[in-house]
């Protein structure tokens, strides 16, 4: 035999050396920066956030007018001793078009209180025998006015307002007289 073959079956027989194999790529931690963690961060914030102001706001009540003059969404308030206590969020027409349906998010400290016994009307500037009412709407416009007791009572969502501010509200002093014949 030749050299030449001789050498050639010698390396045919030997089997070759282990060659290490690199990934072409680094894994996903080996690539991730430190810098990738403020995004996810600001991300978990901001869901947190969010989660908070949807668990703090209060129920949706729906209130019936007569005559919507002046509620607006998102600028009229439901006001309660002169507090803001909620905001006008959707208004529209009941099925027949006959009366106009505002819809009011109340604050979730108060909503426990507006039960059955709650009064709502619309305060506007008013001129009448008992005087001038309302004078502060002229400029920040209309808003609807609350009364309640302060007893937690049965819990209710829809409300007919009244088409006149009452004489009488929870809370006020004066005498009240109650007329009864036989």
């Amino acid at each position: 035999m030749c050299r030449k073959t001789a050498k050639y079956k010698r390396e045919m027989t030997n089997t070759p050396p282990d060659v290490s194999i690199e990934p072409a790529r680094k894994s996903f931690w080996g690539r991730a920066s430190f810098v990738w963690i403020i995004p996810f961060l600001a991300l978990a914030i901001a869901l947190g956030v969010a989660w908070q102001s949807y668990n703090e706001r209060g129920p949706l009540i729906a209130i019936t007018f007569d005559n919507g003059a002046g509620i607006a969404v998102r600028e009229t308030e439901l006001r309660y001793r002169d507090i803001p206590v909620g905001v006008v969020e959707e208004v529209s027409f009941s099925d027949d078009l006959t009366a106009i349906i505002a819809y009011v998010r109340v604050d979730k400290k108060v909503a426990q209180y507006v039960d059955d016994s709650a009064t709502f009307w619309v305060v506007q500037a008013e001129l009448s025998a008992r005087g001038v009412t309302g004078l502060d709407t002229v400029l920040s416009g209309v808003y609807i006015e609350g009364s309640w007791d302060n007893e937690i009572g049965t819990e209710q969502t829809e409300f007919v307002a009244l088409d006149e501010t009452p004489i009488y509200r929870h809370g006020q002093e004066g005498l009240r007289i109650t007329l009864r014949t036989t």
